[in-house]
């Protein structure tokens, strides 16, 4: 579902954890989403197809395999169809956070500290989403040229 830019604003200015904007790239989708801190998160839903379909990042890293996106993975799990967030159970989301030091995050608490820091906009988690959702698929061309390998 794509949002015309005057949804995608309605919906960046209501309150964190909303949905922001998807795109596909190639078969994986692509999304933004507000954070519990005034912060953006980005994810990509991997089809059935895809070799991390159903793993953890900790597997993932395991076996070797490492998604460069900003802090590294910090979520994975399984959609759901009644989540307005991470829907369609046939996907696999990973997922990254902007709450790591040296990113800005406003904690709410008013004392000025956390106002320090790199604020992620929701351009700049675009561009690691698609990075990220790049490096997934990847993995489809590396897996295949291994299995044709061993024949």
């Amino acid at each position: 579902m794509l949002l015309n830019s005057g949804e995608q604003n309605k919906m960046s200015n209501s309150k964190t954890h909303d949905y922001l904007k998807e795109w596909k790239q190639g078969d994986i989708v692509c999304r933004v989403l507000g954070g519990p801190f005034s912060n953006f998160n980005g994810y990509v839903g991997l089809p059935k197809s895809n070799p991390a379909w159903g793993k953890s990042y900790s597997q993932l890293y395991d076996e070797g395999i490492y998604i460069d996106v900003h802090g590294g993975l910090t979520f994975d799990e399984q959609g759901h169809e009644n989540s307005l967030r991470l829907p369609n159970a046939e996907l696999w989301w990973f997922g990254f956070d902007t709450s790591h030091s040296g990113d800005y995050i406003d904690y709410g608490c008013g004392n000025g500290h956390e106002k320090q820091g790199h604020f992620w906009t929701k351009e700049e988690v675009a561009q690691q989403v698609e990075s990220m959702a790049k490096q997934f698929l990847a993995l489809n061309f590396i897996v295949k040229e291994n299995q044709s390998d061993l024949k």
